[in-house]
């Protein structure tokens, strides 16, 4: 006989009465087989009675693995076992859970679910998504009627549709003492009954018995700690925990919690605040309300909740804290509109420990706008009473990509393909998970936006350049690749100079409108300060020559520039950022919106900012500094943080980069911004501090001669000078164990001499150096550097004679520029 089973529904029953209560019965062909086996035959099989799903089109159901031995509790949405769906037109998988998968029918058909264990394991069973015809779906229809009937001589079977909940636990959940047992009932939420299932501790500090089939359990608390209970009976599709305290004998006073609520008559239609928490504390360790069906009562975060009364008649509301071991209770009456209400007093009773469950889903906080192409969202989820104890994030689309760290109460999404795609949100504590719909959209085609939030500002350009820099850290999406690639040839730097001139204002000619101005970048403060003190106007375009001359005065006028450090034993380290592909330090001239100041690029740690310096307009200078951000550079939307900080509000508090403005002095104020939180920001600003730079324009230059050899390349690759200074024979010995290199450095030479030492380190041996200046704080030197270079790695010892009267700064650094030759090759 042919073992293949067929599955067919029988659309022609025979029925004498039409309310009788049926579900869907299907003709299997005779077969020896009583359970479904995997195609490979490796241990593990899905549990069902046959070799095939039946899956109610539009619906949901749930199918377990039995053969993988894992004794570990998982949370909603995380399982050991990767579930497949081969066709996901006809049924896709909405949720896991440890062994356990969820699918959903999508359209009619038939498919294969897969299932396979870390350890290789692989099992399969086939899936048909059937649709009931009108007639079986009569008010009396239930999940467990079985119709048989003579006219066919195979097996009958039913389609069992497990729904999306959890059992009911009924159990005290306030805190219990240390030794003390309590007693708990479980059950499917349907039926009202337990068909079989378990209970186990998902902590170590309590102890759960319980006889298989019963519906009753008991727990004993054994050491003080937050204890985790689980809970799952036939016909639900997920686990139910529950969440209490196990505390000391003599940290469990007996009271109830107070309750703060206005107990007179209430109208139909109106809605009344109140508030419960524990007498001792003063605070809420979150709870349950339990109360008349006449009333909706919503819980808010540390103990509030709403009452709306819905129709007329007597409420009682028991009211649980889970620090309280008693429960509280308020009585009142809702009348009809129109009924005189008389005021009565509020009381708080206290009543012997009750059970209360109430069965939570999931709050889900997020922006259901449509998501661009290559953009990530930031979105939070908890428990409705306020309590955020992490939970599970599941998605199995390919549209979109989840990421979620264990332990917190919100996730990432990125959008990835068109479409729309759906994610399962579970919050540690409630029964129900809700699905969250994203759809996603084509991302932004403006040219310039880099970071694809359809805009274009000087963001975008610092966007480019970190990712040339450190591309693993700082990832351009492919919306952003796209719109940062203005001449089709990749990104590179010249499109981030493109999108910047495009910021200021300059058309693709070249003709400037305005603002007329133009960015320059340094790498290091010692090269900023050679800058102001030696500016050539000729070196920039003819059209910003007035506001670079201005802000290189106002500088020179100064005498001095401020750069930014962290305060002395901060725990933070503030620096220039050594990743950050472009220059480190920008001249900024006044624009429209902009002061006239510098950019500094900086790290803390792992994060990223930008610290400004500006001059203040002495037009507004008599305005305090919120004020001055409102009116000078046109930015509304701010507040103060701490005594001092104005902080710019861009937008939703967990997707801004935040703006921070506050003054230096009564000259300068200072704007820092950063891609992080406001709280990481406010650690930030803490640490922070501004170092004055002073400089002068008649520095004594001493005289000097200069000796150029190169040595052969050890160690690591480091372009930065080291700078060592010798005064004596004796100190270049130690340094040197001998004075092979350059024997004219005795004893007689460093009676009238002393010796800067500097070593520099090139990726090619075609560049060269020259020593241009001297003074008591710095060294200039030229990097001199050909068209076309060599691949070898070179080192050079730059030898600088001075006489020994001259005077050399303690704070003396080294001043590098770059200069490239027309010469092909060195």
């Amino acid at each position: 006989m042919n073992k293949r089973k067929i599955l067919t529904l029988l659309t022609a029953l025979t029925m004498s009465m039409t309310s009788m209560a049926v579900t869907p019965v299907y003709v299997v062909a005779e077969s020896d087989t009583a359970a479904a086996v995997s195609e490979e035959d490796s241990g593990i099989h899905f549990n069902v009675k046959n070799d095939c799903i039946s899956v109610e089109l539009g619906l949901n159901t749930a199918v377990s693995i039995s053969g993988y031995d894992d004794s570990k509790q998982y949370e909603v949405g995380e399982s050991p076992i990767k579930f497949t769906v081969d066709d996901e037109s006809v049924a896709k998988v909405i949720q896991v859970q440890g062994k356990l998968v969820n699918i959903k029918g999508v359209s009619m058909g038939e498919t294969v679910l897969r299932a396979e264990t870390p350890d290789g394991k692989k099992a399969s069973v086939r899936v048909a998504i059937i649709e009931i015809p009108p007639v079986l779906t009569s008010t009396a229809l239930t999940n467990t009627t079985t119709v048989t009937t003579t006219a066919t001589a195979t097996h009958v079977t039913t389609s069992t549709v497990i729904y999306d909940y959890a059992p009911t636990v009924e159990f005290d959940k306030s805190a219990m003492k240390v030794g003390e047992v309590r007693e708990g009932r479980f059950y499917n939420p349907e039926t009202k009954k337990n068909e079989g299932g378990w209970v186990e501790a998902g902590t170590d500090n309590i102890s759960v018995e319980y006889t298989e089939g019963s519906d009753i359990f008991t727990v004993r608390a054994l050491e003080a700690g937050e204890a985790k209970l689980g809970c799952w009976t036939k016909g639900c599709a997920f686990t139910n925990y529950v969440y209490f305290d196990v505390v000391d004998d003599e940290a469990l006073p007996d009271f109830a919690p107070t309750v703060e609520f206005d107990n007179s008559d209430m109208k139909v239609g109106e809605t009344r605040e109140g508030r419960f928490y524990n007498p001792v504390s003063g605070r809420s360790a979150g709870g349950n309300i339990k109360a008349s069906d006449n009333v909706l009562v919503t819980l808010e975060k540390d103990g509030h909740f709403s009452v709306t009364a819905v129709k007329a008649g007597s409420v009682s509301m028991e009211i649980t804290d889970n620090g309280c071991p008693f429960v509280g209770h308020v009585a009142f009456t809702v009348k009809d509109a129109d009924t005189t209400t008389t005021a009565v007093t509020m009381t708080t009773t206290q009543l012997t420990t009750s059970t209360v469950h109430i069965d939570y889903m999931t709050k889900v906080e997020f922006d259901n706008t449509p998501l661009n192409v290559g953009e990530v969202r930031k979105i939070k989820f908890g428990h409705p009473n306020g309590e955020t104890e992490g939970g599970s994030v599941y998605s199995s689309s390919e549209l979109i990509e989840v990421s979620y760290e264990k332990g917190t109460n919100s996730f990432e999404v990125k959008a990835l393909k068109e479409g729309e795609a759906s994610i399962s949100v579970h919050a540690r504590g409630c029964a129900f998970d809700p699905t969250v719909t994203i759809k996603v959209v084509s991302a932004s085609k403006l040219k310039g936006d880099a970071n694809c939030d359809n805009g274009t500002d000087m963001a975008d350009v610092v966007y480019v350049m970190q990712s040339l820099a450190n591309p693993d850290k700082y990832k351009l999406s492919t919306c952003g690749k796209d719109n940062a690639d203005l001449n089709g040839d990749g990104v590179t730097v010249g499109d981030a100079q493109k999108i910047q001139l495009k910021l200021l204002g300059l058309e693709e000619n070249n003709t400037p409108t305005t603002p007329t101005t133009q960015p320059v970048g340094v790498d290091t403060t010692e090269e900023a300060v050679k800058l102001i003190k030696s500016y050539d106007l000729n070196d920039y375009y003819e059209g910003y020559r007035d506001s670079l001359k201005d802000m290189f005065e106002s500088f020179k006028k100064d005498g001095y520039i401020y750069s930014f450090a962290e305060k002395e034993n901060s725990e933070k380290e503030i620096k220039l950022d050594s990743d950050f592909g472009g220059s480190k330090i920008w001249f900024m001239p006044r624009m429209n919106y902009e002061d006239k100041g510098i950019m500094y690029h900086v790290c803390s740690g792992a994060e990223s900012y930008q610290v400004y310096y500006y001059f203040i307009d002495p037009e507004y200078a008599e305005l305090d500094m919120k004020d001055y951000v409102a009116e000078r550079l046109n930015i509304k939307n701010t507040k103060i943080v701490g005594d001092k900080y104005v902080l710019a509000e861009l937008g939703d508090s967990d997707l801004i980069v935040p703006n921070v403005f506050f003054k230096i002095d009564d000259s300068h104020y200072c704007k820092v911004r950063g891609n992080v939180s406001e709280s990481e920001m406010t650690s930030f600003l803490d640490a922070l501090t501004s170092v004055k730079i002073s400089f002068t324009d008649d520095s004594e230059k001493y005289p000097f001669e200069a000796e150029y050899v190169r040595v052969y390349a050890t160690g690591n690759y480091n372009r930065e000078p080291v700078i060592e200074m010798f005064n004596s024979e004796e100190e270049f010995l130690k340094r040197f164990n001998s004075n092979s290199e350059n024997s004219k450095y005795n004893e007689k030479w460093f009676s009238e001499h002393k010796l800067i030492f500097i070593t520099l380190e090139e990726g090619s041996g075609s560049t060269r150096h020259k020593v241009t200046e001297l003074t008591a704080d710095h060294v200039a030197i030229d990097r001199i550097t050909p068209q076309v270079m060599t691949c070898d790695w070179a080192v050079w010892h730059i030898y600088i004679e001075l006489d020994k009267d001259a005077v050399i700064s303690d704070n003396f650094s080294a001043v590098i520029t770059e200069t490239e030759t027309e010469d092909l090759v060195a």
